[in-house]
């Protein structure tokens, strides 16, 4: 124990004889702050408690560790401030992709005369008058258009301060045209689209605020003419006067029908077609033509053709000829007339009674109707025809059946020899009938076979 407190009696003497020595420096600390910036766009001015700073965004910078103010700029967007706020030593303070906001301001447009519309650097913005609320500062294209007016570009430059009122008025391209037209009263269309009718009394009609450039005058005047169409240019503010050529008339249609149809139609030698005809494109005016068919009468007319009219003409054809007709008993008899065969009656609904028989193309004048069948008395008779009628008999012509002997007879008892017709015959008796020309009556008598002399056949 002795020996350790010697020990330590002896280091602190020791330490006293000894030079002293300097203490070691602190540590360095490094108490500022690091403010990164970046805006977009790019290329902003940043103020830092006022003062700018050298470089523009994006930047780097390094300040004392305490509350500074940051103020960002950019021509035509809204400034932005930022306070940085105390912090640790060392700290970096990102202010990245800070988004500036452009600045705008309120645009009016104006134009002479009102309702143009409007283009600014390309959009439509509608027709004046225009309030636009909020357009970006700079330059900017407003283009004005109006029907008639020149178009005129204006370029715009918004800058800080009060709303910009743009005031533009356009340059009539306009001009005037006067139409007389001949004859008057005529339609009048302009690019298509009707513009009116020039007065009856021969008068202009007047087109005001017509845009200078080509066009296409048409004039109108229906019925009776021919549409006209004038190309025409016109220079702005002229006052054009135009005076059509007279009119050409349209032509005209005439349909004719004929009763009977069929009928041939001549213009002169030159042949239309049969009835019914349409002739088209004629020129207004009167036209001869002839109707004709085989038949029937001629007809020569004239017909007044009017121009743009289309009109029909109905004739009615009379019979050259005339025609008879009658009904005959019994059916099946030969019909002649003028001792020409004609036909046959056929036999009709009822018995013994034939249809109606008819017969055409017959001169005017009296004919000879003869109507014959074996075994009947034949029938004439006169008629008289006339042009277009019919001759008609009233009355049913009936032939009379006529009494014809078959065989030729002599009996034993009687010398004469008798024309007979044999009814019934039976092995011992004949029955035949003796025709008395006399009286017109008919006898039968029955015979014995063993009485007759002689029964001859005819």
């Amino acid at each position: 124990m002795k020996a350790i407190l010697c020990l330590g009696l002896g280091l602190f003497a020791l330490r006293g004889c000894l030079p002293e020595t300097a203490a070691p420096p602190p540590p360095v600390v490094d108490d500022k702050v690091t403010i990164r910036i970046t805006t977009a766009p790019r290329g902003a001015s940043v103020l830092l408690d006022g003062k700018k700073l050298k470089h523009q965004t994006p930047l780097v910078v390094k300040q004392d560790n305490r509350g500074h103010m940051l103020e960002i700029r950019y021509p035509g967007y809204q400034t932005v401030w930022r306070r940085i706020e105390p912090s640790r030593p060392g700290f970096e303070h990102n202010l990245d992709d800070l988004e500036l906001k452009p600045k705008a301001l309120p645009l009016i447009l104006n134009s002479k005369p009102s309702g143009a519309l409007v283009s600014l650097d390309g959009q439509d913005m509608g027709k004046t008058p225009i309030y636009l609320k909020k357009v970006l500062l700079g330059e900017h294209q407003a283009v004005f258009k109006f029907p008639g007016y020149e178009s005129r570009r204006v370029v715009v430059n918004l800058l800080e301060g009060e709303p910009v009122i743009i005031n533009k008025t356009l340059e009539s391209l306009m001009g005037t045209v006067r139409v007389i037209t001949s004859p008057a009263g005529a339609q009048v269309f302009l690019d298509g689209g009707a513009v009116g009718r020039t007065p009856k009394d021969g008068g202009p009609l007047t087109l005001a605020e017509v845009e200078e450039g080509k066009h296409i005058l048409t004039i109108k005047k229906k019925p009776g003419y021919q549409d006209l169409e004038m190309p025409f240019t016109l220079k702005r503010h002229e006052n054009k006067l135009i005076r059509t050529p007279e009119l050409e008339p349209s032509p005209g249609t005439v349909t004719i029908t004929s009763e009977p149809a069929g009928a041939n139609v001549h213009r002169g030698v030159i042949f239309l077609g049969k009835t019914p005809v349409t002739l088209k494109d004629l020129a207004p005016g009167p036209i001869k033509v002839t109707v004709a068919k085989k038949g029937y009468g001629k007809i020569t007319r004239t017909i007044n053709v009017l121009a743009g009219i289309a009109k029909t003409v109905e004739l009615a054809l009379e019979k050259n000829f005339g025609s008879v007709s009658f009904i005959a008993a019994p059916p099946g008899a030969i019909i002649y007339i003028d001792g020409n065969r004609v036909g046959k009656t056929e036999a009709g609904e009822a018995p013994g009674i034939s249809k109606l028989f008819v017969y055409e193309g017959l001169k005017p004048g009296t004919h000879v109707l003869r109507v014959a069948k074996s075994g009947f008395a034949r029938r004439e008779k006169q008629f008289l025809v006339q042009k277009g009628k019919e001759t008609s008999f009233k009355k049913i012509i009936k032939l009379k059946k006529l009494w014809l002997p078959t065989h030729e007879m002599k009996t034993r008892k009687r010398a004469k020899t008798y024309r007979v017709r044999v009814l019934r015959e039976t092995a011992t008796k004949i029955e035949v009938e003796i025709y008395n020309r006399k009286d017109g009556s008919k006898v039968r008598w029955e015979v014995e076979r063993a009485d007759i002399a002689h029964l001859k056949p005819l």
